[in-house]
């Protein structure tokens, strides 16, 4: 480019232009000049940041990332390019870009300590996005919250609760500690516990039981129901009955499962027993004295 202010200006002083104007249209061409450079860069910048915009798009949808994560993620690459446009426009017309560099460097450290927590929110919001612990659709229980998931943000995460509230959770809360997916598979176990009074048969308790676990609607048929003695408590003898239901189903089983087995129980005649409590009488003191 130097070169070519030179040609102009030779071109200039041999032409018919008088000397009086000369001197300012030399100190206006190389201006010019400099604003046509920069123009035609910020121009291809431009056009370089569109191309890489599409492509990172396209790359991260072959690579089958969340639509959210991949516009923000082409986005950034776009405006990461035409900044780099901009800087260099400035730095051809003449203008020097350094202290400005410095000056947003200082303001974006300062908003990124005012903004920590709303940043934390944003790497987790990242990393959900990238690497889908959990989606749309699924039941969870993340941040001290359960729910069904019904949008997946940036920032936050917002769950649907069985009680038809609507629940927002900080992603770093989600991420900061374990997130239990209730729905990451086809099929979710179903327990109950049921206590029969001491001296019955528990052969038999058993096989009641396993029958009446057979009987419940909506279970998976391809998993067998479960039913195993699971302890000796203060008025009974502890038994746990399972069965497996698809996430969808895991109510109306859970409430099928004990109508059954309290059914069965009642038809076979086996007590389900009331909490009880003995007390032993301490003798008083006169039948104590005189012994």
């Amino acid at each position: 480019m130097e070169a070519l202010i030179v040609t102009v200006k030779e071109a200039i002083a041999a032409s018919p232009i008088p000397e009086a104007v000369q001197p300012y249209i030399l100190l206006v061409v190389p201006l010019l000049i400099k604003i046509a450079y920069g123009l035609l860069i910020l121009w291809v910048g431009k056009h370089i940041a569109e191309w890489v915009e599409t492509l990172c798009r396209k790359l991260l949808e072959k690579a089958k990332v969340d639509q959210s994560l991949t516009l923000f993620l082409s986005s950034l690459a776009r405006y990461t390019v035409m900044a780099a446009a901009i800087i260099a426009t400035l730095e051809q017309i003449g203008i020097k870009t350094t202290g400005l560099v410095a000056v947003f460097a200082s303001a974006g450290l300062a908003v990124g300590l005012a903004l920590q927590g709303s940043l934390s929110n944003f790497a987790a919001g990242t990393m959900i996005l990238g690497f889908r612990p959990f989606r749309v659709g699924d039941i969870i229980s993340a941040g001290g919250s359960s729910g069904k998931v019904e949008q997946i943000g940036i920032l936050t995460t917002q769950l649907l609760t069985l009680q038809n509230e609507v629940i927002i959770v900080p992603n770093s809360s989600i991420t900061g500690g374990a997130i239990e997916n209730y729905t990451a598979k086809s099929f979710r176990r179903v327990s109950t516990d049921i206590g029969v009074a001491y001296g019955e048969d528990l052969d038999r308790c058993e096989e009641v039981l396993r029958k009446a676990a057979e009987r419940t609607k909506n279970r998976v048929e391809s998993q067998e129901p479960d039913v195993f003695l699971s302890g000796f408590g203060a008025s009974s003898v502890d038994f746990n009955v399972r069965v497996f239901a698809e996430p969808q189903n895991y109510w109306a089983v859970m409430h099928d499962l004990r109508k059954q087995v309290y059914k069965a129980l009642n038809e076979e005649g086996i007590e389900i027993p009331f909490n009880q409590l003995v007390i032993h009488k301490a003798p008083d003191e006169e039948a104590a004295t005189s012994s």
